[in-house]
């Protein structure tokens, strides 16, 4: 009867255990999950962390900037003749030769003219002086635009000897763009109008030249005296 009342003590008190182990263990079980939380929010967070860091280390000078071509004499000249070909400067000379080619012929007319044998000439020509001069105008720029090729060959020459190659690319780039790209296009009008204002300006200044030193050789003559 002693051993058959331990044994349902013993029974009893393994049913209570099993009854109570769920509520014992559950909250080791919910403890272990919020560290298992605790640890995965701390691996997220650093992982975070150090992929921010990544962004903002900074990148290697070799995948930002590619490498620098070297300052010879070889790269300059690639560089060089890819500017004039960028400047398009067959466009700039017409505009600069279509007022030269004008004064160059009306200035061998004029020399011609002086001559009684250039003026019988002109008399016997169809059209006269002014054929004349109109033909050997457009002669004349027309044997220009002839030697551009030769023009951009000499121009690319001479931007080498004076930029190196970074230089060189920087202009082209500037050049390139919209504001390099208007630059192009104004230019000629601005110089077109400054050789005007040049042509103007020189008359006044050189007769107003002509008259003071007239004057001061006059007053020489009159007086005796240098000044």
């Amino acid at each position: 009867m002693r051993l058959s009342f331990v044994s349902k003590r013993l029974t009893w008190s393994v049913l209570a255990l099993m009854a109570v182990a769920p509520v014992i263990a559950a909250p080791d079980s919910a403890y272990a999950q919020q560290r298992q939380s605790r640890k995965a929010a701390k691996a997220e967070a650093q992982a975070a962390a150090q992929a921010a860091a990544d962004a903002e280390a900074p990148v290697q000078q070799e995948e930002l900037v590619p490498p620098a071509i070297e300052d010879s004499p070889a790269n300059r000249l690639e560089a060089a003749n890819a500017l004039v070909a960028m400047l398009d400067m067959e466009r700039t000379l017409d505009s600069m030769f279509a007022n030269l080619k004008s004064l160059f012929a009306e200035n061998v007319v004029a020399n011609m003219s002086r001559d009684p044998k250039g003026a019988e000439f002109f008399n016997k020509v169809e059209g006269g002086r002014d054929r004349f001069s109109a033909v050997l105008a457009d002669e004349f720029l027309a044997g220009l635009r002839a030697r551009y090729p030769e023009f951009r060959a000499a121009a690319g020459k001479e931007y080498a000897k004076q930029f190196t190659v970074q230089e060189l690319q920087q202009l082209t780039a500037f050049f390139g763009s919209g504001v390099g790209e208007k630059w192009r296009m104004v230019a000629p009008n601005i110089e077109k109008s400054m050789s005007a204002w040049g042509e103007q300006v020189g008359q006044k200044v050189g007769m107003e030249a002509m008259m003071t030193v007239m004057t001061r050789f006059q007053d020489e003559q009159q007086n005796g005296k240098k000044k």
